[in-house]
C-alpha cells in the first residue's frame, strides 16, 4: 500500500515583530515560534536565527491530504486576513511537505482562498514509499 503524509503550516517572519504580538493581535496560539536572537533548541552550537517566526501547523491526521489541511489551516486565519494583510514588513506563507509520489491537485476554491489572503504557498513533495501493512 502507499504511503500519503502530509504536513502543513502557515508562517510568518518577521525581523522586528514579536511572536507574542502576533499572538496577543489575534488571539490564536501558535505551535510554534522563535525569535531572532534564539538558538535552535537553546543549544549554542546552533547558529541564531536571524528572523521572528510564528507558526501554526495542522493538527489533522497527517493521512489527511493536502487540501485538507489547507482548508484547516485557512478557517483559522481567513477572520484575520486584514491584520496579516497589515503586516508589511513580514513574510507569510502556507508551507505543505507532502510524501506521495504522485504529485498533488489543488482546487480552484482552495487556490482562491490562498490568494484572497494574499499569502504564498510554498509545497515540497518528496516521493511516497511503498509499505506493507499486515492485516
Amino acid at each position: 500500500m502507499l504511503q500519503r503524509e502530509t504536513l502543513a503550516s502557515f508562517r510568518v517572519f518577521t525581523l522586528n515583530l514579536d511572536p507574542d504580538e502576533i499572538t496577543k493581535a489575534t488571539g490564536i496560539i501558535p505551535v510554534s515560534f522563535h525569535r531572532r536572537g534564539d538558538h535552535p533548541r537553546n543549544n549554542l552550537k546552533y547558529a541564531a536565527y536571524t528572523h521572528n517566526l510564528w507558526a501554526l501547523e495542522s493538527d489533522l491526521s497527517r493521512a489527511k491530504d493536502i487540501e485538507a489541511h489547507l482548508d484547516h489551516l485557512l478557517s483559522k486565519v481567513e477572520g484575520w486576513k486584514e491584520y496579516f494583510s497589515s503586516l508589511t514588513e513580514a513574510d507569510l506563507d502556507f508551507f505543505v511537505t507532502v510524501f506521495n509520489k504522485n504529485g498533488i491537485q489543488l482546487s480552484p476554491q482552495i487556490l482562491l482562498r490562498i490568494a484572497q489572503m494574499g499569502v504564498g504557498l510554498g509545497v515540497t513533495i518528496y516521493p511516497g514509499q511503498d509499505e506493507v501493512i499486515e492485516i
